[in-house]
C-alpha cells in the first residue's frame, strides 16, 4: 500500500503520458493539481506511466549492462545502485516522451514554471545491497526547477522513501513509497526545500525514471 505522510492530495486521473502527447487534458482537474503545487511545492500523479510504457523501459534495462553509480568524490566500490548509459534507446526513450511539445505544455500548466524548456531523465535501479545513505539534498545546480521521480519497478519494493521538507525542518511535506507502478512524483527545486530517498530493502529492487526540469541547455 502506497503511504504518503503528512497527508496529501494524491491525483488519480489527471492523464497519461502517451495521451498527454495527443494535447488533451481536463483543465478542471489542472487546475486543482496547479492549485496544490502553488500551496504545497509538490504533486503525487497516479498512473502517469501506463503499462506498456513500464514494460517496454525494463525490457531494455534488462537486455543493457549496467554501471554503478556513486557520488562524484567515492570509489565504485560504494555503488548507490545502476545506470545504464550503454543503451542510445534506452537514454532516448524516456526523454523523448517527456519532452514532446504537449507534455511539456502539460508541465509549465501544472507547475505554473513556463520558464520550463526541457526536461532530462535516465533508468536508476537501487536495491538493498547498495550502500545508501539518507542524505537532503536540493540539486540546486544546471538551472534546475523541478525534480520528478516516476515508479518503473513491476513488483513492490520496500522502503525507498521520496521524502520533501523545507531546509531546517524537521516535519516533512511529503514521505512516500513510491511503489504503485507508473506514479509520478513531481517536487519544487528552490533554495529554501531539499528532498532525499531513503534506503531500499527486501529482495525487489527499486527502478524508477529520475529527472529533472531545466530552463535552459
Amino acid at each position: 500500500m502506497e503511504q504518503v505522510k503528512p497527508a496529501a492530495r494524491v491525483f488519480h486521473n489527471l492523464i497519461s503520458a502517451r495521451k498527454l502527447a495527443e494535447g488533451k487534458w481536463p483543465g478542471s482537474l489542472v487546475a486543482e493539481a496547479r492549485e496544490h503545487f502553488e500551496k504545497e511545492h509538490f504533486l503525487v500523479i497516479k498512473n502517469f506511466f501506463d503499462s506498456f510504457l513500464i514494460q517496454h523501459i525494463n525490457q531494455l534495462i534488462e537486455k543493457t549492462e549496467p554501471e554503478i553509480f556513486h557520488e562524484a568524490d567515492e570509489g565504485p566500490q560504494h555503488s548507490k545502485g545502476h545506470i545504464f548509459k550503454k543503451s542510445k534507446e534506452l537514454q532516448q526513450f524516456p526523454n523523448m516522451i517527456l519532452n514532446n511539445k504537449n507534455v511539456l505544455r502539460f508541465f509549465r500548466e501544472i507547475t505554473g514554471m513556463e520558464h520550463l524548456k526541457f526536461i532530462g531523465c535516465y533508468p536508476y535501479r537501487s536495491q538493498e545491497e547498495d550502500r545508501h545513505a539518507m542524505r537532503w539534498h536540493q540539486d540546486m545546480i544546471e538551472n534546475k526547477i523541478f525534480v520528478i521521480s516516476i515508479n518503473l519497478s513491476q513488483k513492490p519494493y520496500k522502503q525507498g522513501e521520496f521524502a520533501f521538507r523545507f531546509v531546517g525542518h524537521e516535519e516533512e511535506l511529503l514521505r512516500i513509497s513510491n511503489t504503485d507502478p507508473g506514479s509520478l512524483i513531481i517536487a519544487r527545486i528552490r533554495s529554501d526545500l531539499e528532498h532525499c530517498t531513503t534506503k531500499v530493502t527486501g529482495n525487489n529492487p527499486r527502478i524508477t525514471l529520475a529527472g529533472w526540469g531545466f530552463t535552459e541547455g
